[in-house]
């Protein structure tokens, strides 16, 4: 969890001059090095064993080559042996530039973890700047008149008096919106990103880039036998689980009633035993009148508590449940990142479980996330495959043992054109454009930012169906996650928590990516490879749930009981000119004020509260603080 920043200058003057931000808690000293033309700071915080050995900035060949980097990784065997280096006693960015030498823009590719990175080449006077396979660590950039910035968080950036702070409006839109672009764009006109997969190779001619990893649609994988599918499935994720264990202090997992996290956790139990795991649970808060969909259920507590009965080695740590603990410090969040988040209204019910792991002396926290793209996917936009290559058995089949709604949903509908979107949505009332309905965004300001043009070029239709088989809508969503991964290091800033991601591993996605749609959805059972792979470790009854735990079921009374703030907040977004022009305000206000009944609140869908208000407003709220209201 280290920071760093840099500046160049590409034709051999000085460099220009580089503010020391990098104003984290829990850093090792600054260090710096300054040459001639270029001046790099690094902070580092140590989270791995690894991380007592590491010194940066990092120079080789007698000052020549530079690095400042932030990060994990994860295959150093295998990067070591390529190098023959011995890793032991080798910090991470020990091996990562002795990589960065060898293999130059190749080397982002045979990295395997969460990276970030500014490779200095003083005898060229070229810069790389990468970023790894999903995009877990960021880097942004700005080149301007007064000289090339880089660093590890906006925020940095934020700080050099020579950066304009001008808002690029058009890419908050896109955010609000969901168009997902893994562009360099960013929220701020004079600051560009890497996009997570890529290297960009910058002279003082222009910059290229190199793509290192992208999910691929088109591999197929045929194994002889099921069973060779579960066993090949379970060796690589036990593979990509093992490295993501390393810390320095207490190891935890996000653990509920899923396959993925609870599968993740009780493999990483195995691997640091005698040591114990610790989990954390987000429940919902007590006396709360709930709302559960019919396919999911209320609490995870009953299924966790089953899983630390079956599996030794696993001890719960006690989150609160208190409202007061579950609320997104906006403002602190904007400072630290430079940015708005998208989650921000169920992220702030997360919220308990990092405080859990920083009260028990940990910093790291095991995920499942991706895994219902990868591992347990459940295999029913598959249905729409085998309608496109007329395969009349599997599809009715898979129609029978699920519906035709079904059948409708995940084949069917997803191959209709936009034309029939934009249709239905007219028939229903809409005005054609059916995003609109949960974001609001004045049409006129929608219109001149180009919103439908960026649906359309990210390959979704205007209700975000991706039409395409059921291996291009997930590779299509992997590059949705690589568009919006700047945020996991905004929250590791804001939460003071590494969040690891062992289904992310882009060799597990690639493998699952492969695999015959029929390993996913067999007979009416959805996640077949899912149960299948986790029946040795979980409890049965967790491996048959076909229903899903419901993620802050109780949002409505959090939103009743918050309603005089979000009012007060409510009355300073819209003292900002700039979200008047932006935002659809009386929308919102309309929202905060049919809340303001039990019945009107009743009416308010999750979609009205979740997004349309919560995310909305906190947009809002950026736009002030970006220009300096309060």
């Amino acid at each position: 969890m280290s920071c760093f920043a840099l500046a160049v200058d590409f034709e051999g003057g000085p460099a220009p001059s580089l503010r020391s931000g990098l104003a984290l808690p829990d850093l090792q000293p600054l260090g710096s090095v300054e040459t001639e033309t270029a001046i790099f700071h690094h902070r580092q915080r140590r989270i791995t064993p690894e991380d007592a050995w590491d010194v940066q900035p990092r120079q080789a060949a007698a000052g020549r080559f530079t690095l400042v980097c932030d990060g994990r990784l994860d295959n150093r065997a295998d990067l070591a042996d390529a190098l023959g280096i011995d890793p032991r006693g080798e910090a991470d960015s020990a091996l990562m530039l002795a990589a960065l030498i060898r293999w130059d823009v190749a080397a982002t590719a045979r990295m395997i973890g969460d990276f970030a990175f500014g490779f200095w080449d003083a005898a060229t006077r070229r810069l790389l700047l990468g970023r790894d396979a999903l995009g877990k660590r960021a880097v942004f950039w700005h080149r301007g008149r007064h000289g090339f910035f880089a660093a590890s968080s906006l925020r940095d950036l934020l700080a050099q008096p020579a950066i304009p702070r001008d808002l690029n409006l058009e890419r908050l839109a896109d955010w609000a919106v969901e168009t997902k672009l893994n562009d360099r764009r960013t929220v701020w006109q004079a600051i560009q990103r890497v996009p997570a997969g890529e290297t960009i190779a910058f002279t003082a001619s222009g910059d290229q880039t190199h793509i290192g990893w992208r999910a691929d649609p088109t591999r197929r994988m045929r194994l002889k036998t099921d069973d060779a599918y579960v066993a090949a499935a379970t060796d690589l994720l036990k593979t990509v689980i093992a490295p993501r264990t390393r810390a320095s202090g207490p190891l935890a997992a996000d653990v509920t009633g899923g396959l993925d996290s609870a599968l993740v956790a009780v493999l990483a139990a195995q691997v640091i035993a005698p040591a114990h795991l610790g989990t954390v649970t987000a429940l919902p808060t007590p006396g709360d009148p709930l709302t559960v969909a019919p396919s999911a259920y209320a609490s995870e507590a009953d299924a966790v508590a089953a899983l630390h009965r079956h599996t030794p080695g696993l001890v719960a740590l006690p989150v609160s449940t208190d409202p007061a603990d579950r609320v997104l410090d906006d403002e602190r969040f904007f400072t630290l990142t430079g940015m708005p988040l998208r989650p921000g209204h169920n992220i702030g019910w997360l919220q308990p479980t990092y405080t859990a792991v920083k009260a028990a002396g940990g910093r790291v926290v095991l995920t499942g996330l991706s895994g219902n793209l990868s591992l347990s996917w459940d295999g029913l936009e598959g249905i729409g495959d085998h309608l496109r290559a007329g395969r009349v058995w599997p599809l009715w089949r898979d129609a029978r043992s699920f519906g035709l709604e079904a059948l409708w949903l995940n084949s069917g509908r997803q191959m209709l054109p936009e034309a029939w979107a934009r249709w239905r949505h007219r028939r229903r009332g809409g005005t054609g454009q059916p995003w609109l309905d949960f974001a609001p965004l004045r049409p006129e300001f929608a219109a001149e930012a180009g919103i439908d043009a960026r649906i359309a070029a990210r390959g979704y239709t205007s209700d975000f169906r991706y039409p395409g088989s059921s291996r291009a809508v997930r590779a299509g969503l992997f590059d949705v996650r690589q568009a919006i991964s700047d945020q996991f290091s905004a929250l590791r800033d804001y939460t003071g928590i590494e969040m690891r991601h062992p289904m992310n591993d882009p060799r597990f996605i690639d493998f699952c990516l492969a695999l015959p749609v029929d390993q996913f959805l067999r007979k009416g059972v959805t996640r077949w490879l899912a149960r299948r792979v986790a029946a040795p470790y979980l409890p049965a009854a967790q491996c048959a749930e076909r229903r899903t735990g419901a993620q802050f079921p109780e949002f409505r009374a959090d939103f009743a009981r918050r309603r005089d703030l979000l009012q007060a907040d409510l009355e300073a977004v819209e003292r900002s000119a700039t979200a008047q022009a932006m935002l659809d305000l009386p929308r919102l206000r309309a929202i905060l004020e049919q809340s303001d009944t039990p019945e009107g609140l009743a009416r308010l869908s999750r979609t009205d509260i979740s997004v349309t208000f919560f995310r909305f407003l906190h947009l809002g709220r950026f736009i002030r603080w970006a220009e300096g209201g309060n």
